[in-house]
């Protein structure tokens, strides 16, 4: 009995949890308002890139084709200031740092890697990264109840950093992206000399958060061995 109570209490709270997360979702991706106080909240958090939106120009410009490829809309965009080599996907939005666009100048290794940050919004992973954090979704409950949305705004950034993206789903935007690069006119190619490029300038590839830079190379020459072999 004992058992059923407690099984029947966190099943409520999953639930609870659950909806909280989906409001806050929707608060922050699906209306005007809520999506400009979303934008504002990275913004501050990571700082605004000072460059008279040149990077999100060229990031948008390139996100086109592989967006209308996958038959996707458009995520939000912010270029960030810091100069670190990163980029993420949040929920509904791709952060880039302008450290990222300083280093990788060739406009088809960018697509890349844009690709796989499509690929973790495709397949859902920072709202199942999320789900699958108690501290993520401490923050997500906070913005969906927020009266103030841009505190609420905060809150749904703070959940979504504290996202927990395993291995396994890097692994699977990278085996998405390289399937989506040549559906937009990218030869996968690009791709193994990007790992390449990030080996060669010293960006550590972290191989216990991402599949290693051999790995990717393989993941995205299988592909391009693939495309080959198409009749």
């Amino acid at each position: 009995m004992l058992f059923l109570v407690v099984a029947v209490l966190l099943a409520g709270v999953q639930a609870a949890a659950a909806a909280s997360l989906d409001k806050a979702v929707a608060r922050f991706t699906d209306t005007q308002d809520g999506r400009a106080a979303y934008v504002r909240a990275v913004e501050t958090h990571f700082g605004a890139a000072n460059d008279g939106g040149a990077g999100e120009a060229r990031v948008l410009r390139l996100l086109a084709p592989l967006t209308e490829a996958a038959k996707m809309e458009r995520p939000l965009v912010v270029v960030t200031a810091r100069d670190d080599v990163n980029a993420y996907a949040l929920p509904g939005m791709i952060v880039v740092h302008r450290g990222l666009l300083a280093l990788v100048t060739d406009d088809g290794e960018l697509s890349v890697l844009l690709a796989h940050e499509l690929g973790h919004l495709a397949q859902g992973h920072p709202v199942r990264g999320i789900r699958r954090s108690m501290r993520a979704q401490y923050f997500a409950r906070r913005a969906a109840k927020a009266k103030n949305l841009d505190d609420g705004a905060n809150d749904f950034v703070q959940a979504a950093l504290h996202a927990d993206v395993g291995l396994h789903e890097e692994r699977k935007a990278d085996e998405w992206a390289a399937a989506l690069l040549p559906r937009a006119g990218i030869t996968p190619a690009v791709a193994v000399g990007l790992w390449d490029h990030l080996a060669s300038a010293s960006i550590p590839d972290e191989p216990r958060a991402h599949p290693s830079y051999e790995e990717r190379k393989r993941i995205y020459g299988n592909a391009r061995k693939e495309q080959r072999n198409d009749p």
